[in-house]
């Protein structure tokens, strides 16, 4: 029993490194390697091929819950049309549609549709980015208690 419970701690310990190995390359990323990479692009290098690493440590996706999120069903789940746009307008006089204001121009509205507050797709988004970053942090937390699982088993099997 001693012994399972000291392999359930190391396991935890693995775990918790998985999650500082997570936090330390968001920090990277952040801080060294988009700004290198945004460099590198000025210069007028192709950057196309070294744009693939952070898809591949999965720390791209909460950069860009913005995109995800927009191209989702989440937004029109939880905030409702409420706002008319104007998606086609016409400058100058056109009888029977709607006056509009566009450009400091009035015309008339063509087309309308509605659409989500900015305020409430704004929050859908925020919190679509916290729990992407924390669906990357339990995902580290586990890769991390499976590696230490690995090591142990494989420690295991040496001393035999």
């Amino acid at each position: 029993m001693k012994k399972l419970f000291q392999n359930n701690n190391k396991h935890l310990i693995g775990g918790s490194i998985g999650v500082i190995v997570c936090v330390l390359l968001f920090i990277l990323y952040i801080f060294a390697y988009f700004p290198l990479i945004e460099k590198l692009h000025d210069q007028g290098r192709d950057v196309s091929a070294s744009e693939m690493l952070p898809f591949i440590t999965g720390h791209a996706f909460p950069l860009f819950a913005h995109f995800i999120i927009e191209g989702s069903p989440a937004i029109g789940v939880f905030c409702p049309n409420v706002e008319k746009i104007c998606t086609s307008w016409s400058a100058g006089t056109m009888p029977g549609y709607e006056p509009w204001v566009m450009e400091n121009t009035t015309g008339y509205c063509t087309d309308s549709s509605m659409v989500p507050l900015t305020s409430c797709t704004d929050k859908v988004e925020v919190a679509g980015f916290f729990i992407l970053c924390l669906m990357l942090i339990i995902a580290y937390f586990f890769l991390g208690i499976f590696i230490t699982w690995l090591i142990l088993k494989i420690k295991v099997r040496l001393k035999e």
